[in-house]
């Protein structure tokens, strides 16, 4: 055999071994999972009830380990961008429905993105398949909706707390109007009552409402004396012009009239105890409630009812009162009831409102 026919063999030989190595790698990369039909969720049909969750899928010709790394990742950055959707959509609606004002841009896509992440490091894979024609190998990774609901609800009450924050570092500025201030200190303890602090386990309400009210007496006290106070109370989430409505209407006329905004009591004694604080001859205490009812041609029917006493400070005394008193207003939506037309038709000509605050002025004014 001449010299060139031994290397023509010897190079057929390393050829035939090249491809029989090549295929028993191929073979390696494609069978490291048992063959299984092709499942659902990598055709597109990804649903789970009560997760999100997340595909990606890698090429296998740099090994099991490598094909899963890939995989994982992939997954975990759609489950990202599925629960980021959500949260996006959510959060807002319950920011804006809660704070009454809007989370700037920056701030907001910051608690979306620490939501995503944190909810990420619970996730666990769900599913793996190995397509053995195309040599890829496909994974699914979830994560429960509660545990992302939890996550969501802490950072929600994070919000609104920052947000208290802000009102009440402008209500501590001197400089500003003495209105502004005092609304800012009216909204900051308002939101601190919706906060939920079961959810903020290192905060405390009480000393947040402590610290806020002696900011609210203090900014009060500035404005002269107060002869009168009026609280309004309600165990109804009724909105804040609603119960300015109302002190205003109480107000009418009185001297030195100041309103406490949301209610620092819950009943006489402790509304009696705050008027001693703040100085008050005169409480008047306010008691509303709101119903509705369908009314004609899908209307809803909204009614007010109101009661009211007139207390003298210093003795506990009741000095007068009126109880049961309605107004109502008509709307076609229900969850937009004019309630100031409720409350002018509770005081125009209505003669116990009227001879409560006669009798409010007479006793700012003299001895009763």
């Amino acid at each position: 055999m001449g010299v060139a026919s031994r290397i023509g063999i010897a190079c057929l030989f390393l050829f035939v071994s090249s491809i029989n190595q090549f295929a028993i790698a191929s073979n390696e990369h494609c069978d490291f999972l048992p063959e299984t039909a092709q499942p659902a969720w990598v055709a597109g049909e990804n649903r789970l009830p009560g997760y999100y969750l997340g595909v990606g899928e890698s090429d296998t010709s740099r090994g099991s380990a490598e094909a899963q790394k890939i995989a994982k990742q992939r997954a975990l950055a759609d489950l990202s961008s599925n629960i980021s959707t959500h949260v996006t959509q959510s959060l807002s609606i319950q920011i804006n429905s809660s704070t009454g004002e809007d989370v700037s841009q920056n701030n907001f896509e910051e608690r979306t993105k620490a939501i995503t992440q944190n909810s990420i490091k619970n996730s666990t894979r769900e599913a793996i398949w190995l397509d053995r024609e195309s040599c890829r190998l496909w994974m699914r990774v979830k994560v429960s909706e509660k545990e992302v609901e939890v996550i969501q609800h802490k950072s929600l009450n994070q919000i609104r707390l920052d947000r208290a924050g802000q009102m009440y570092q402008t209500a501590s500025n001197s400089s500003q109007p003495q209105l502004t201030r005092l609304e800012k200190i009216e909204d900051a303890i308002r939101q601190i009552k919706n906060i939920d602090f079961t959810a903020l386990p290192l905060e405390s309400r009480e000393s947040y409402l402590k610290k806020y009210r002696e900011l609210q007496i203090h900014i009060l006290s500035q404005s002269g004396s107060n002869e009168v106070l009026v609280v309004t109370l309600s165990d109804q989430d009724l909105a804040k012009s609603v119960h300015k409505e109302l002190a205003y209407r109480i107000s009418t006329g009185l001297k030195n009239t100041k309103h406490i905004y949301p209610a620092p009591c819950e009943n006489r004694d402790t509304c009696l105890g705050y008027a001693r604080t703040m100085s008050a001859k005169r409480l008047v205490l306010v008691s509303v409630k709101t119903t509705t009812s369908i009314g004609d041609m899908g209307s809803t029917l909204g009614t007010m009812q109101l009661a009211s006493s007139l207390y003298d400070v210093a003795s506990g005394r009741q000095l007068t009162q009126f109880l049961n008193q309605q107004g109502q207003a008509l709307s076609f939506n229900a969850d937009n009831i004019p309630w100031n037309q409720a409350i002018e038709r509770l005081f125009n000509q209505n003669v116990a409102i009227k001879k409560l605050k006669e009798t409010a002025r007479e006793c700012s004014y003299q001895k009763c």
